[in-house]
């Protein structure tokens, strides 16, 4: 029963953060960080199995910047797996 209550919970804050980017808006998850939807502009592109140029068009493409205390973290585990004191 815990798994699929916790299952549900997390279901509903993607849900929500996908609801979000689709409005061009952005989440904020404290001490996680930030969602947000960046539009990238249509560009050039090389077809790697055929060699040929292509046109990638224009989308939205979704971004994540961690919050400082998430890189903080993610900085202290990396130190104590190197052997450091943390």
């Amino acid at each position: 029963m815990l798994v699929a209550e916790n299952l549900t919970r997390s279901n509903s804050i993607i849900e929500a953060i996908h609801g979000t980017l689709k409005k061009n808006e952005i989440i904020e998850i404290a001490e996680l960080g930030t969602f947000g939807a960046l539009k990238r502009t249509a560009r050039k592109g090389i077809n790697p199995q055929t060699g040929k140029k292509i046109t990638i068009p224009a989308m939205k493409v979704a971004s994540f910047h961690s919050s400082q205390g998430t890189q903080d973290d993610r900085a202290s585990v990396k130190v104590m797996a190197d052997g450091g004191a943390g």
